[in-house]
């Protein structure tokens, strides 16, 4: 908006000291919305790790792995499904992820 109030100033019926301020305005006002962005970026980044937090447990009961006690353990579990889901199948796959079956319902 500041590049087009300088911008205007070229037109022939410019009202310059309006267009002048307005540029000087809306440059000294940068970085505070700079800041005004990050800090919402911040709030949203918060908002979505803690609706993946929440969710954590339901997607791994549907999906059927066992969460393991151990936060390092359950990142490598969920590697383990996330590369399961992209590449082809390989036997590997089948024992790397046995730790992390559930075991089935009784009938």
């Amino acid at each position: 908006m500041a590049v087009s109030a300088l911008a205007a100033l070229a037109s022939g019926r410019a009202d310059r000291p309006v267009l002048v301020v307005t540029a000087v305005v809306l440059t000294a006002l940068i970085p505070v919305r700079y800041h005004a962005a990050v800090a919402a970026t911040d709030e949203w980044a918060a908002a979505v790790r803690a609706l993946v937090n929440l969710g954590r447990k339901p997607l791994a009961e549907t999906l059927g792995p066992v969460l393991p006690a151990d936060l390092e353990e359950e990142r490598t579990m969920r590697q383990l499904v996330t590369r399961m889901s992209r590449r082809r199948y390989a036997p590997a796959a089948r024992s790397a992820l046995a730790p992390y079956r559930a075991q089935p319902p009784a009938p």
